[in-house]
This record gives structure tokens, sequence and C-alpha cells, in this order.
């Protein structure tokens, strides 16, 4: 059915009800470009799927589109991700003829650079964006320091509406914006990575304007401790809406009451330190003291590390504990296994093989078996995601030593997924690639695989059968092989032999979502 005037036509009425289910901006984009009379309506609906500005190229086309008319779509605007990789240059230049090739350019030199005058039509933007809910700046401190009268900083601290914002490279004035902020964030992302040295930015200072709003706090790097400072109040340090807390990469934790003080409704956590920075026995038995007497009860979720979720002290209790970077080292294998006792989870998912290409393979099929305790029973919900560049053994490896796994428990629900990629590691800013990505461990080809070759080289219902033989309770089985579909199984006892009933995509998919065993990419 045409959209235009001439022959049959919808009404405009149903073409804007249409713009509120088409799910791509492109898309509402396109059916907008057929009429005239639906700009404005479309408008609206196009804007509150949020703008990504990466480029200073992007940066410019965005704002020339909301200077067409910016009193009427600035206030439209309702989430605003200003990713810009904004570099540090020069103040000055030489004057000297022979070494001005080599002189890297000004900021705003050219087509790649941001220039200030970027910045200055940025800033009127954010003014006018009264109604913005969602902002990210990365690189903000040099952006920020773009802005000679310091408009821009004005700008983010008047933005009365905002409920989440993610910063990334934190100076002074970026702390001065953060303690200055009038908004009552409900979502609060903090980047404190500082190139080639420690940072000493203190996570819970930065977030404390925003206690009495605050329901889920995240960041990366950064100071835990040194919280209790003479400048801040202990009154202040604490968050009683805080249900999901992301401590990424940070630095020791000396004391886990710090965090039962400060996050006493937390229902979801997770928590790495740095990896390779920590003596997690010397911070098991520093944090042991303190690590029963919290306030949370069982946990909705626990997820991070296995030496860090180790170095707790006796990891909170959790309904579902999802534990990447695990490796083959015998080590981290026995605090995995300490890290299951200590939670008692229902559910289990681990990530196998730490996306680093210089040590791949790192997990080996035969250490399934070690990956959870005899002592353990709490565990009826298993998934594993198996990064098969890091991923090495054989296929009847990796079948014994899961069948001898699942005789030592009750594993009623099991997810094998075989992803090309590490899909979980966080990299510098803290970002998990979606399949595909470039974050992870160079891969070898699924069909070179062993185990995946083990998998799909006979009807899967052989497997199923072994399975079985070894755990009576297993009822579903999932096999989800990237590349090449996910398969979901039920397994009943049916008179004297086993029946096995392949299900729709469907119901499969809807069946492991409602357990909560879709593919995360490990955070809260």
């Amino acid at each position: 059915m045409s959209v235009y005037a001439s022959g049959p036509s919808l009404s405009h009425d149903i073409l804007l009800e249409l713009f509120r289910h088409i799910p791509r901006q492109s898309d509402v984009a396109a059916l907008m470009s057929t009429r005239k009379a639906l700009w404005k309506g479309g408008l609206r609906v196009l804007l509150a799927h949020g703008t990504v500005v990466r480029t200073p190229a992007a940066l410019r086309s965005f704002c020339a589109f909301m200077y067409t008319d910016i009193s009427a779509r600035a206030p439209l605007l309702r989430q605003l991700h200003v990713k810009l990789s904004v570099e540090h240059y020069p103040d000055t230049r030489s004057t000297d003829s022979d070494d001005s090739d080599d002189t890297e350019p000004h900021p705003g030199q050219g087509n790649t650079c941001v220039s200030r005058e970027d910045v200055a039509i940025l800033t009127r933007i954010l003014e006018k964006a009264t109604n913005l809910e969602d902002l990210c700046m990365d690189w903000c401190d040099e952006l920020l320091a773009l802005d000679d009268e310091a408009s821009l900083s004005t700008a983010v601290v008047n933005l009365e509406h905002l409920r989440r914002l993610r910063v990334g490279s934190i100076g002074p004035v970026v702390v001065e914006v953060l303690n200055l902020g009038r908004s009552p964030l409900v979502e609060l992302d903090l980047d404190c990575y500082v190139e080639s040295k420690r940072s000493m930015l203190r996570i819970l200072h930065l977030a404390a304007p925003y206690a009495p709003t605050l329901e889920k706090l995240t960041a990366r790097h950064g100071q835990i401790m040194g919280v209790y400072a003479d400048d801040v109040s202990e009154d202040i340090l604490v968050f009683p809406r805080v249900r999901a807390l992301a401590l990424r990469d940070v630095d020791d934790l000396h004391s886990v009451a710090v965090l039962h003080h400060a996050f006493p409704a937390l229902r979801s956590l997770e928590f790495s330190t740095r990896e390779n920075d920590i003596d997690t026995e010397e911070m098991r038995r520093d944090t042991a003291r303190d690590a029963f007497a919290h306030p949370w009860g069982v946990l909705d979720r626990l997820c991070g590390a296995a030496e860090s979720l180790y170095a707790l002290g006796g990891a909170p209790r959790a309904r579902l504990l999802e534990v990447y970077r695990v490796h083959s080292h015998p080590v981290l294998l026995s605090q995995l296994r300490e890290v299951v006792l200590d939670t008692e989870p229902t559910q289990l998912v681990l990530h196998l093989g730490r996306g680093y290409s210089d040590i791949s393979p790192n997990f080996f099929a035969r250490d399934i078996s070690n990956l959870v305790s005899f002592r353990s029973r709490t565990v009826a919900h298993l998934v594993l995601n198996m990064s098969v560049g890091c991923l090495g053994g054989s296929g009847e490896e990796f079948l014994s030593a899961l069948g001898t796994l699942l005789r030592t428990q009750q594993i009623k629900f099991l997810v094998l997924r075989f992803l090309q990629r590490q899909v979980l590691d966080h990299g510098i800013d803290g970002v998990a690639e979606e399949r595909g990505g470039e974050i992870g461990a160079e891969s070898k080809p699924l069909k070179d695989n062993e185990v995946v070759e083990a998998m799909t080289s006979s009807p899967f219902e052989n497997v199923l059968r072994r399975l079985y033989d070894s755990d009576p309770a297993l009822a579903n089985v999932v096999l989800d092989i990237e590349g090449r579909g996910c398969e979901h199984w039920t397994l009943r006892r049916a008179g004297g032999g086993l029946l096995t009933q392949l299900l729709d995509d469907a119901t499969g998919c809807a069946l492991v979502h409602a357990e909560g065993l879709g593919l995360t990419d490990g955070k809260i």
C-alpha cells in the first residue's frame, strides 16, 4: 500500500502511529522522507532514538541538523553519546619550516580534529536540550579543555532532567562538574582510567553528590578506599537506593565493610580488581572478617573475575553467579571452586578462556571437570560460554570431563556455547564487544576446533544420551555454535529409554531467556 497521495494510502494518524513501532532510527528517517507532513511528527520519534557521535565530521553533521531549527529540535533530544577520541596536541607550532611537517596540528585543523568551534556549537545544543535524559562523554576532560569560557561545563551542570551520565577521562574540570551537577541521576558510569599510572580518583567520592537518587553505579579503575576523607562526611557516602554496583579493574578492596555500609540495598554486584595487581590471599585475609556480616542476604546476581571474587574473603551468596576470565591455571580453578562454594548459586555462568591473543589456548577441555567442587550441590543451571580461540583439547577429553562434572552435580539445565571470540573481556574502556567484535583472542575457525567437531560430527542425540547417563536430572540442553545456529533440546525418561525432543527456535529461545540464561557480556 502506497504512502503517497495518489492511489490507496494510509491515513496520516496511522503513519504517525507506525513511527512508534519502528525499531531503527534509519527506518524512521526513511519513512519521514516519504511525505513532508510526516516530518514534524516523525522528528520526535527520530530524536527519541538518541544520537551517537563518533567522529568530528559526525558531530558537525549532527549540529547542522539540530541548528536548522534548534529551538524546536533540541528539547526533543533525549539521548546523546559523544564518543569522540580527542587527542592532546601542542599549544604552539614550531616556526622552523624544516620541522613543520613533523609537528602535530592543533585541535580543529583539518576535518579529523575537534575544534573549539565544534565544542561551542555542541555547547549551544546542550543549553537548549532541556529534556536530555542520557548523556555520554568519552574523553570528557579533553572536550572541556577546548572550551575556554567553561560554557560546556555549565551546560552539563544545568541539565536538570539528566538520569543517566557516563564520563571518561576524568580530570579536575570533570570532578568539578560532577560536584556541581543538579540532575537527579539514576545511573552513573565513571571511567577513571589514567594512562601509564595508577588512578588516584576516589569512586565513591565522585558519586557522592548523587547518593540520594542513584540506583546503579558503574566504575572502571580508580580507588575504592580513601573514601572516608576529611572533606566528605561518612553520612554522604551511603547510597540507599543503589541496587546494582559494578566495580571493574579497581584497586584493592581492603575492607568489604565499605561496600556493606555504602550500599545497604544492593541486589547485583560486579567486582574485579586490576589483573595481576593484587595478592589474592592477602586480600582475602584482610576482607574475611567482614565478609559474612553484610545486609544483602542472597544477591540476585554476582559477577566478576574469579580471583577477584575469591579475594572478597567469602563471596556473598547469590542466586546467579557469573565468572569471566576463567583459564586452566590450577590456582585459579581452585579459587573458582571456593567462590562457588561460598556463593551457593542455583545458576552458574562461566566464560572459559581469557581474551588475549598471546596466550591461546588457555583453557583446556580436560579441566571442565575441575570447574565445580563435588561438595557443591546447589547449581541446577550451568552455562559454559567457550571462546573457541582459547579452547584446547580433543572432543573426547571435553565429553569425558563434562560427564565427570555432571556426575558430581544435579544439573537440570545445561547451555554449551561455542563462540568465535571471547565475548567478555573488559578492555581499557571497559566495553565488552558483541559477537564478532574486535576485543578478544584471535580464534581458530570453528570447523578446525576438535571440541566443536565432536558436537556436530554425529547426531547430537548421541551426545545427549552420554550426558544423561552421567546426570539423570538433566532435562534441558542447549547447543549454541556461533555461525551454525542454536539447538534447544528437552530430555525425559520414557519407559526404559530416553526421549529427546528438539524444540522450535522460538520456544527454545523463550525458555532460555525465561531462565535468565541468554548470552550476556557479564555486566550488570
